[in-house]
């Protein structure tokens, strides 16, 4: 198992890394070598195998395969990784530019974090507060994001209003930064140059402290490209 383990995190590194031709192999190779479909190997490994579709434009693979782990969450009746494979959806619908779609796939998961939660015995326990706020603030997240990617800036930035307000009781860095970084895009399509440069910054460093160099330079790379300083 240590070995599919291995084989695992290697073809993430070659998705991370722009080889999705290699990533897919190796993910489907390891796909090869389970027996069955409800093991966190196999989840693992499909969820990987949908970021490489969308990264090939192969939306309908990529929207098939989070429907089958969507499909295996209900009958297992795992609401919290139902909600993970429905936001993963409403980000291939994104992608595909099916904006109103993907907005009631983000409603969809939304609803299913609502009722996860209800099922613990200790939601304000301080692990179960970080993990809700941080599954907010991806889904708040992704309707800012849609939202401004359809021209809606109002309720883009209310909606990601809502992701930084999350992100910052999350106690993930990751949150924190996409949210600043959808802050500052926000901010740039208003013209608020200043304010977006801020954030940016502000993702930047977020991005940093994760070990995520990529996405500080990214953040930064965006704020040059506006001529921000």
């Amino acid at each position: 198992m240590n070995d599919l383990h291995d084989a695992i995190n290697q073809a993430f590194s070659r998705f991370d890394e722009g080889d999705l031709d290699g990533a897919e192999a190796l993910y489907l190779a390891c796909l090869n070598r389970l027996d069955g479909s409800k093991s966190g190997a196999y989840r693992s490994i499909m969820h990987g195998l949908g970021y490489v579709k969308c990264g090939l434009g192969e939306y309908d693979s990529a929207r098939a395969i989070y429907e089958e782990l969507a499909a295996l969450a209900r009958a297992g009746q795992d609401l919290f990784q139902e909600s993970i494979a429905l936001h993963q959806i409403g980000m291939v619908e994104r992608l595909a530019g099916r904006y109103e779609t993907a907005l009631l796939r983000f409603d969809a998961e939304y609803a299913k974090l609502i009722a996860w939660r209800q099922t613990l015995d200790e939601p304000s326990a301080p692990q179960n507060e970080q993990q809700w706020n941080a599954h907010v603030s991806a889904n708040a997240y992704e309707k800012g994001y849609v939202r401004l990617k359809a021209g809606n800036v109002v309720e883009a930035a209310k909606a990601m209003a809502q992701a930084l307000e999350a992100a910052k009781w999350s106690g993930d860095s990751i949150c924190l930064a996409c949210a600043y970084r959808g802050q500052g895009e926000i901010e740039l399509a208003c013209g608020e140059f200043d304010r977006a440069a801020r954030n940016l910054a502000s993702s930047a460093a977020a991005f940093r402290s994760a070990g995520d160099e990529r996405g500080a330079l990214e953040a930064e790379q965006l704020a040059k490209s506006q001529q921000l300083k």
